[in-house]
């Protein structure tokens, strides 16, 4: 927890850091007669560490990528909290982003076969 912590704040404060050294280089380069910094290498180093900042989160996220997640949600009838879930993606595409049912098809089974065995 502290080590996501560290890094977000990190991540925060970086802008404010580079403008910093970008105030810094300004006042040098000004006093020393020299050509301010370009504004084209100002971006490409912010898009740089922008986009890199972005894969190093994406390649550290520790999930399956057939692992879907259901966020939590409130039961107003209940007044209850229902936890988040995760449970295996379908392939199909039909489903996706459908609400599914929280028994498990194997239960569903079983229950089927015991209505038709009473009732026969």
């Amino acid at each position: 927890m502290p080590r996501i912590l560290l890094l977000e704040i990190a991540i925060f404060l970086s802008p404010f850091m580079a403008y910093g050294l970008y105030q810094l280089a300004l006042r040098d380069a000004a006093a020393e007669g020299r050509k301010a910094w370009p504004i084209t290498a100002l971006f490409g180093i912010g898009l740089t560490l922008a986009a890199g900042t972005w894969l190093y989160l994406i390649l550290r996220e520790d999930r399956d990528r057939n692992i879907c997640r259901e966020a939590p949600s409130f039961d107003s009838e209940t007044q209850e909290l229902i936890p988040g879930r995760e449970y295996e993606c379908d392939a199909d595409i039909e489903t996706i982003g459908q609400r599914r049912d929280l028994s498990s098809p194997a239960e569903e089974e079983g229950d089927d076969e015991a209505s038709t065995g009473s009732s026969q």
